[in-house]
């Protein structure tokens, strides 16, 4: 038989011996690390009257609780104005409950965010109604979200100013856009809604010549999981023709899976023109049955075309980068013309000299060169023309 000292709920000594349902609820809001509060609203005159607010509201907006209750205006008068219409329009409208979120003025100035949140927890007929509600201290969590946002946004700044179309595709059959960035409106023409409402745009805008193509190597990257890089040509929305260099790869899930595909599209059409210019000049190059030769300030080769490997015997891949041959420098009492290709000032030449070829044999040469010029007239190379002649 348990004795009195073992009973549950008692205890033996000097001390008190039991704690009373008010005592024990002051103690446990006093020290509860949030804000807790009793109001009382008469209905007919819609005055909020506090009737208790624990001692954290010091801790949180800087007044004691005897100043919080002797001033029933001071929660109204210290909402945010960006805050408070919506504040005491949600109290307005609060049935039995009560939970928003807004900023509040701290006795020393500054904006506090806290969530307050209330019930109905008494209530008289057409008189009254006793409220219970709580503070929270929301700062840190705001502050969070801020930054969160803050990054979102210089994030998003970044992808909107890379120089080329970034989009986000879903891994499915249909080369469907969730993603794309304004860049596109202004490489394409569509805006990113056109773009990302019509899920044939990409496969349309794209050159009927390369379409096929370009199509087949996404599904194959699709399909394989390999990084995607394609090229091809589009045709804009004015009609104008853009080339087309995309990169994309697929981002997989923390089980493996596919879930995205991330891709850039770079417009390169000022590469793609100017490739083809120098093949085209390349080739032009190749054509013309005169030895070509180019050479920077210091008379190292920088061009040698066919004719010249046939003339001369050395080929371009001896030749380009390697100092001119002596053998190919002229002659100056040969040349029937005025021409120092180390003087700056020198106009151009034309005339006849005796060169030697790869085994030392002469041939006798019409040259014709100018000097290449930089925008603030600087030599930086030479380039001559030279066949075989006759020798007279």
């Amino acid at each position: 038989m348990a004795t009195k000292k073992d009973s549950p709920g008692e205890r033996t000594g000097s001390g008190p011996q039991r704690l009373d349902d008010e005592a024990l609820y002051r103690t446990v809001v006093e020290n509860a690390p949030v804000t807790v509060y009793i109001d009382q609203v008469v209905v007919r005159s819609g005055i909020d009257t506090p009737l208790f607010i624990s001692p954290e509201i010091e801790v949180l907006l800087g007044w004691t609780p005897e100043e919080w209750i002797a001033n029933p205006s001071l929660w109204v008068d210290s909402l945010h104005p960006e805050d408070r219409a919506r504040v005491e329009g949600t109290a307005e409208e609060a049935d039995d409950r009560f939970d928003t979120e807004y900023r509040i003025k701290h006795r020393d100035g500054h904006w506090v965010w806290v969530r307050e949140m209330a019930r109905i927890v008494e209530t008289w007929e057409g008189e009254g109604e006793i409220w219970h509600g709580m503070f929270l201290d929301i700062r840190a969590s705001k502050e969070a979200e801020d930054r969160l946002i803050e990054a979102q946004e210089q994030l998003r700044s970044l992808v909107d100013n890379i120089p080329a179309i970034v989009y986000l595709d879903p891994v499915d059959e249909n080369a469907s856009s969730i993603y794309v960035s304004p860049k596109v409106e202004q490489i394409l023409g569509p805006t990113p809604e056109e773009w990302i409402t019509n899920m044939s745009i990409w496969r349309e805008m794209i050159h009927p010549d390369d379409r096929d193509a370009a199509w087949d190597r996404y599904v194959g990257f699709r399909d394989s999981g390999e990084p995607l890089r394609s090229e091809y040509r589009m045709i804009r929305k004015d009609g104008r023709l853009v080339w087309i260099r995309e990169e994309a790869e697929i981002l997989k899930d923390e089980k493996g899976n596919p879930f995205l595909i991330q891709g850039l599209m770079h417009d390169v059409t000022e590469q793609k023109e100017a490739e083809e210019a120098r093949e085209f000049q390349a080739r032009l190059l190749e054509s013309i049955s005169d030895a070509v030769i180019a050479t920077d300030a210091e008379m190292n080769v920088t061009s040698w075309n066919r004719a010249a490997q046939v003339l001369y015997g050395w080929s371009s891949e001896e030749m380009i980068g390697n100092p001119l041959p002596e053998a190919l420098r002229h002659d100056p009492s040969t040349l029937n013309a005025i021409w120092d290709p180390f003087v700056e000032e020198a106009q151009g030449w034309r005339g006849r000299t005796m060169h030697r070829d790869r085994d030392g044999y002469e041939i006798p040469i019409e040259t014709k060169g100018m000097p290449l010029l930089d925008p603030a007239g600087n030599v930086i190379g030479y380039v001559m023309v030279s066949r075989e002649v006759a020798e007279s």
